[in-house]
């Protein structure tokens, strides 16, 4: 059977900037699966010299590498790689222009796939993700343009105007909403490949307004990217960090080395772990000591539970008095547990309570080794897949923790005293 489709000459024009002048290995791997797609490659950096860059040119003459500091962020290397673009003449033979940026990592699927999906269809612009902040737009880290759209007058002029922005915000008023409503002005139809309409925020049922800051929920809608900011940004990241960083690393582990070798936020994602320390009946003679042990450790994600039976009524009022602000700060939870449970019934319920994804059992050993948790939770960030992380404390996942097995082991470290 005879594909019927014409033959797809992409030219792609890719927006990067490399912290320290060092280009790291995950944008390697997003410019390889680039060239891969592309007819011609133009790499444009907003800085003098990158380092790494060499690799890719001028061995390979279907890609040319631009550095130059101009300040403009991503708009503005898209409008130095256009002007280079036509200058070349690239665009007589071209079917269609791709606009990316190196804001993201990945591929995590087939890009070649989703490209001939877009191609498919009579839309003349698409891109991976839009948003309907402030108005609906495609969201500019993936953007293609049949060849007539890069080529119009209005679109050529537009690429023209940009100028420096004072922010990011600004950019995003400024050209990231200009385009397509200069899309709409001209009556051209733009489609996401993953629309916002189709992305329900799984906590409250309604459509994502930046879909973009979940991550994991990308993946599974068939995203081959996402974005580096949700894995910087506690806040740009609604699927959590460390599920994110988990997820990644079983799933993707070559690209997840990658990432960990380079990134600068290995800090941020080893902070993210959330830890309940299990205390043991015996804790609650030295809870002071034990809290301000919590409030001294550099980790910021740790809480310690202790289980009280219903009939402790002094007990519970001198733990609601002595640690109310504990309390209120989360880095107590008491359990009140019914009359005559045994030890096991107490540890499923705190378990249970938790809330945390990792758990530890309390010892003495444990309380006199400042260093040790925070040895292992660097262990753990540097390889979030693990089920649990041996040596001294052992540290566990939560979930794992209600098989017959493993509450064997827990129950085994942790007793009512």
């Amino acid at each position: 059977m005879i594909d019927a489709r014409p033959r797809r000459r992409l030219v792609t024009v890719m927006a990067g900037y490399a912290r320290g002048n060092t280009l790291p290995a995950v944008t390697q791997r997003w410019i390889e699966a680039l060239r891969r797609l592309s007819t011609q490659l133009v790499l444009v950096f907003d800085q003098d010299q990158v380092e790494g860059l060499e690799k890719f040119s001028p061995s390979d003459p279907g890609v040319v590498c631009l550095c130059e500091r101009h300040g403009a962020y991503d708009f503005g290397s898209y409008q130095r790689g256009l002007c280079f673009v036509r200058e070349q003449q690239w665009l007589d033979e071209a079917s269609h222009v791709l606009l990316c940026n190196d804001s993201v990592v990945g591929p995590f699927g087939d890009l070649e796939a989703i490209l001939d999906g877009m191609q498919q269809q009579p839309v003349p612009v698409w891109g991976l993700t839009d948003s309907p902040l402030y108005r609906p737009h495609l969201q500019s880290y993936f953007l293609l343009l049949e060849r007539d759209v890069a080529t119009h007058p209005a679109v050529i002029n537009f690429f023209a105007s940009v100028v420096p922005q004072p922010s990011r915000h600004a950019v995003i008023q400024a050209y990231e909403l200009g385009f397509s409503s200069l899309l709409g002005d001209l009556g051209l139809a733009w489609r996401a490949w993953l629309p916002f309409t189709g992305m329900e925020d799984p906590r409250n049922g309604e459509p994502m307004a930046n879909s973009t800051a979940y991550p994991l929920c990308l993946l599974e809608a068939g995203s081959p990217v996402l974005k580096h900011r949700a894995l910087k940004e506690v806040v740009a990241n609604q699927d959590g960090l460390e599920r994110t960083c988990s997820v990644l690393a079983e799933q993707h582990p070559q690209i997840w080395v990658e990432l960990w070798a380079s990134s600068p936020h290995r800090r941020l994602w080893q902070e993210a772990i959330t830890v309940a320390i299990l205390l043991q009946a015996s804790d609650l003679g030295c809870l002071d000591e034990r809290l301000a042990w919590i409030k001294a450790h550099p980790h910021p994600n740790l809480k310690a539970l202790v289980a009280v039976s219903f009939e402790q009524i002094g007990l519970r009022a001198r733990l609601t008095r002595a640690f109310k602000q504990e309390l209120e700060d989360g880095v107590l939870g008491v359990l009140i547990c019914e009359n005559g449970q045994g030890p096991q019934q107490q540890l499923l319920q705190l378990l249970a309570a938790a809330g945390s994804d990792w758990v530890v059992v309390s010892s003495d050993a444990f309380w006199s080794d400042l260093a040790g948790l925070q040895l292992q939770l660097r262990r753990l960030a540097a390889n979030p897949q693990q089920r649990w992380v041996s040596g001294s404390p052992v540290l566990r996942r939560r979930a794992d923790c209600f098989t017959e097995e493993v509450l064997t082991a827990v129950l085994a470290e942790w007793s009512d005293g």
